[in-house]
């Protein structure tokens, strides 16, 4: 799939020390590798963020899992 439009809506941020694990959902839009036909897909995703040494967040660990298809 090649991401013409994506859409990350965070709806849960839980802190811990220096950690902050954001839960949330995503939307995307493209085209097919193959054919360019137009897809899309939805899902949920997990991100934990780290603080570093200078008090910047750093994305830490990231998954992400495809809703099914609503029938």
């Amino acid at each position: 799939m090649n991401v013409t439009a994506r859409e990350d809506i965070t709806e849960e941020l839980i802190p811990a020390g220096d950690y902050i694990v954001e839960i949330g959902h995503y939307t995307m839009a493209g085209t097919s590798k193959k054919g360019n036909k137009p897809v899309s897909a939805a899902g949920r995703y997990m991100v934990v963020w780290r603080k570093d040494a200078d008090g910047q967040w750093q994305l830490h660990r990231d998954i992400g899992s495809e809703a099914p298809k609503k029938m």
